[in-house]
């Protein structure tokens, strides 16, 4: 068994909301040009955090919102 043993994270869903309702807008505070969002989930906050970080390298997108539910071992 190595020292450290890898732990593979899942993503546990993935939604893309074409047009957002004006009412879910105003409760995120989205800047008016956002009228498209992408959500995920996983179980590893680090690695989505991560990975948000990489989409807006890698294309023109926005994070608007992040939240980590993590409550402890």
């Amino acid at each position: 068994m190595p020292a450290l043993d890898l732990i593979r994270p899942s993503v546990t869903a993935m939604r893309v909301i074409a047009s957002v309702n004006d009412g879910f807008a105003r409760e995120l505070k989205l800047p008016p040009h956002i009228r498209s969002l992408g959500l995920i989930t996983a179980d590893s906050d680090d690695v989505t955090y991560i990975a948000a970080d990489e989409a807006t390298k890698q294309a023109m997108v926005e994070v608007v919102y992040g939240r980590s539910l993590y409550a402890g071992a």
